[in-house]
């Protein structure tokens, strides 16, 4: 067992160690701790997420922070390329920064992979229209509605999915 292997119940302790840290703001323990975790893991998405979380909150600085959050984030989606966590705060780091043309390159994969993600739509959407801005460029500003209205659709079929298998369920249980 090489040095920087710990156990499991160890690893848990320090991710819960670490969230509580991050979360009452001692963020240089908290990295300590996750980083402990990945040099025995390097694989633990809990821990590369909560590293990418810091830096995305700005820490140790924004611009250093938006590097190793990006960094981390990609990594998780290397791991697991449908992470919803790290394709939602890869979007809020992008738009944080204001890093649209890098939102909309990152959106269109996620979107090519999955359609039916009315959150990716919607930033896709802000993405264009934020590009469009400075010059209320049509074409740009047409597809940020396009995108609009392709969340507006799949979030609309997501309620009535979730309306119908209601009532199917009261038919069930009437029965």
């Amino acid at each position: 067992m090489s040095d920087d292997k710990i156990g499991n119940d160890e690893i848990k302790k320090l991710l819960d160690q670490a969230d509580y840290q991050r979360q009452v703001g001692d963020k240089g323990t908290c990295i300590t701790h996750y980083r402990k975790v990945i040099r025995s893991e390097p694989s633990n998405l809990r821990a590369l997420l909560g590293l990418g979380i810091i830096g995305m909150e700005g820490y140790p600085s924004k611009r250093r922070g938006y590097t190793d959050a990006i960094v981390y984030f990609k990594k998780v989606l290397e791991i697991d390329p449908n992470n919803a966590d790290a394709i939602n705060y890869m979007q809020k780091t992008f738009k944080l920064n204001n890093k649209h043309k890098e939102m909309v390159e990152f959106l269109e994969k996620k979107i090519k992979n999955n359609p039916d993600n009315a959150d990716a739509w919607n930033n896709l959407g802000w993405s264009y229209q934020m590009l469009s801005a400075p010059m209320e460029n049509q074409t740009t500003l047409n597809k940020a509605k396009e995108c609009y209205d392709n969340a507006r659709e799949i979030e609309s079929k997501g309620r009535l999915l979730k309306k119908l298998k209601e009532l199917e369920e009261d038919e069930t249980n009437s029965n």
